[in-house]
């Protein structure tokens, strides 16, 4: 007998956001090399307070047209199903890499950035898709083994890939490559994925669509409101590093991006595993305070390292705090009713972007300003907002609701 047609599961949703997550650390490892040539000038690619300025700029733009978009995507894949919008995240993200690839002066990167930004779902479209086929009660598991598993392995591969190919040919190359892999990806995902809402059909929520109103939905009740502040404040945090990361180690140990990319790799791996592992060790709740901690320490044991090695030695730690992203998002997420994931994990990525705005913005500055005499300085300012969401949370969890409570 001919084999059925594909049922949806999670581990579709692993499989389409893995290559686009491979191609975004393709993205990390050559990015900050073509914003400082750009911003500099002469073939320079060294680490300049324009060059981090200017990076800091196209990840506050991209983060900037994600949030005025994203809960758009959102609603509109609550309606229209999850995958043709899956596609077109992967193709968008091509787009504005082969854009970069081509055309490295800072015009052209803020087009990209903005291209991008008005595309880039589908972090919260592989969240709503695996949040679709999962019980409440299984969820936190799933969407760490999604999150993990598509950006940690993504890393593991893409980080030190990326850096290799900038290393041999050049970082135009390496964005080159990293917009063959999403075009690649969209049509997959267009031929084989199946489509988790292929039955549910009705009218489009505009109402919802507009990501102010939409982060209403994450007020409506106490439990929603404090984890969406917990996961604001760790995501400034972790955005506030992803966007220094690279010129640190540069500036701080020399290190070039082929060394950054194995580092992160490292990270990766670990991240791809940790969060299931403290979920079936400790449950969700109590797996986020671990997480949190974590978080926290690492960011400001990374910012008094004295040495390369110092820097390696904090990377477990930092991938146990990794996991408090995915930790706080699916205890958000499994506060929502069924018909309302999209929405809820528009609201979500709409309020990431906004930390994202905030900290690609603000930390690019303290990190320009401070990278000749303290490059660390910025991580202690990200290590307090993550013990700012760690009291935050140990405050209100005797009165949250439990994962799975509406």
């Amino acid at each position: 007998d001919a084999a059925g047609p594909a049922v949806a599961s999670a581990n579709w949703a692993l499989a389409a956001a893995l290559p686009y997550f491979i191609a975004a650390a393709f993205s990390i490892a050559n990015l900050p090399l073509i914003a400082r040539l750009a911003a500099n000038g002469n073939g320079d690619a060294s680490v300049t307070p324009a060059a981090a300025k200017l990076y800091g700029v196209l990840s506050s733009t991209d983060s900037l047209f994600t949030f005025l978009t994203v809960t758009v995507v959102g609603v509109l894949s609550d309606t229209h199903g999850r995958r043709p919008w899956m596609a077109l995240s992967s193709a968008g993200l091509g787009a504005a890499l082969l854009i970069a690839s081509l055309f490295v002066v800072p015009w052209a990167l803020k087009a990209a950035a903005v291209l991008d930004g008005c595309t880039s779902s589908m972090f919260m479209l592989a969240s709503a898709y695996v949040t679709d086929v999962t019980p409440a009660e299984h969820l936190g598991g799933a969407l760490g083994k999604m999150q993990g598993g598509s950006v940690g392995i993504g890393m593991v591969v893409g980080m030190p890939l990326g850096g290799l190919v900038a290393k041999l040919y050049g970082p135009r190359a390496g964005l080159a490559v990293a917009a063959l892999v999403c075009f690649i990806n969209a049509g997959a995902i267009l031929r084989f994925l199946p489509e988790s809402l292929a039955a549910r059909k009705g009218r489009v929520e505009w109402e919802k669509a507009n990501p102010l109103s939409a982060a209403g939905s994450l007020m409506r009740t106490h439990s929603r409101a404090c984890l969406a502040a917990v996961y604001a404040f760790v995501y400034f945090s972790q955005a506030g590093l992803q966007v220094n990361f690279i010129n640190f180690l540069d500036k701080a140990f020399g290190a070039g991006p082929a060394t950054s990319g194995l580092l992160l790799a490292m990270v990766g791996l670990l991240v791809a595993v940790v969060p299931g592992a403290m979920v079936s060790l400790l449950g969700l709740r109590q797996a986020l305070v671990a997480a949190l901690a974590s978080h926290a320490s690492a960011l400001v044991l990374m910012s008094v390292s004295k040495s390369f090695p110092q820097v390696v030695a904090v990377m477990p730690l930092l991938a146990a705090g990794g996991a408090s992203m995915p930790l706080s998002l699916s205890y958000l997420l499994s506060l929502f009713d069924a018909h309302e994931v999209g929405e809820g994990s528009g609201a979500g990525d709409a309020l990431r972007c906004l930390s994202s705005i905030a900290a690609a913005y603000s930390c690019s500055r303290v990190f320009s300003r401070t990278m000749a005499t303290d490059p660390g300085a910025v991580f202690r300012l990200c290590g307090g907002v993550s013990a700012a969401a760690l009291a935050l949370y140990a405050a209100a969890l005797p009165r949250l609701a439990k994962p799975g409570v509406r």
